[in-house]
């Protein structure tokens, strides 16, 4: 398996290729050309060409869940390509309603800039993920994550809301989707953000698919995570035994370091690297 990132929040300096607060991954698996996520803008697109992908069919677009900076860049991508993905969405992801940032007296939109009529528009195949799906044998998508009991959203995370039945409620990421790989003895766990809380999620994981050795790439979620929380997640993972990650986008540099001190294997997927597993 290999995964480009496409685009997250950073570059590497010498780097022509954009950067933005958002993520895009290209996944070549078995055969298969997934995107995972599209950035927040047209500039996910730009790089994908950049990196010589755009002669590429994409087979699947799958979005981690309905925030701008992971969906931004749909329509620039639809828009370019000369191919029908198919596009997988998680658990409600449509229907759920507007996702808002509350701040003071201030809330900022922060959903996503297309309706499930635009893609139907395009003659476009549209899969929601209730639970569980396979695309192959060994590569899993669950979604409705908000099932796991010990679920218990970030202190910070308060902010995050969504409006249903006219009204603005904590948002509990129902439609938040992961891609899970079975390689031999370990699993690899693909995430967007990790809102349901990168731990938990990954016990879940572990617990489901009955596999000690566990990877975890994506973001996590923590950039502005209190040292209770970042020490929190440390001391799952090595009740978790999770031994290798590798953070971008929304993870913050803190988990990093963390990782660091704690002799776990840690890497960093910025814009452009390319990673094989």
């Amino acid at each position: 398996m290999k995964i480009t990132t496409i685009i997250e929040n950073e570059t590497m300096e010498t780097s022509k290729l954009y950067n933005e607060h958002g993520l895009c991954y290209f996944i070549e698996i078995d055969g298969l050309n997934i995107l995972f996520d599209t950035g927040k803008s047209y500039k996910a697109y730009e790089n994908f060409k950049a990196l010589g992908l755009d002669n590429k069919k994409i087979d699947y677009i799958i979005l981690s869940h309905g925030h701008y900076d992971h969906t931004g860049g749909l329509k620039a991508f639809l828009e370019n390509i000369k191919c029908k993905p198919k596009i997988i969405v998680g658990n409600e992801f449509f229907n759920r309603g507007d996702k808002y940032h509350l701040k003071e007296n201030d809330k900022k939109y922060i959903g996503i800039d297309f309706n499930v009529e635009y893609l139907k528009e395009k003659d476009l195949d549209i899969i929601e993920v209730k639970e569980s799906i396979k695309l192959r044998d060994k590569i899993n998508l669950i979604s409705n994550l908000k099932g796991i009991k010990e679920r218990n959203i970030l202190e910070g995370e308060d902010a995050l809301a969504v409006k249903y039945n006219n009204s603005l409620i904590k948002d509990d990421f129902r439609e938040e989707l992961v891609i899970v790989i079975e390689r031999n003895d370990r699993i690899i766990l693909i995430t967007g953000c990790a809102h349901n809380k990168i731990h938990y999620i990954a016990k879940y994981i572990k617990n489901k698919f009955n596999k000690n050795n566990l990877i975890i790439i994506g973001g996590v979620h923590l950039s502005n995570a209190t040292d209770k929380e970042i020490n929190e997640v440390i001391d799952n993972f090595k009740k978790l035994n999770i031994k290798k990650v590798s953070l971008c986008h929304c993870s913050g540099h803190k988990i990093i370091e963390k990782l660091k001190e704690e002799k776990i294997e840690i890497t960093r997927g910025i814009t452009g690297i390319i990673s094989e597993y």
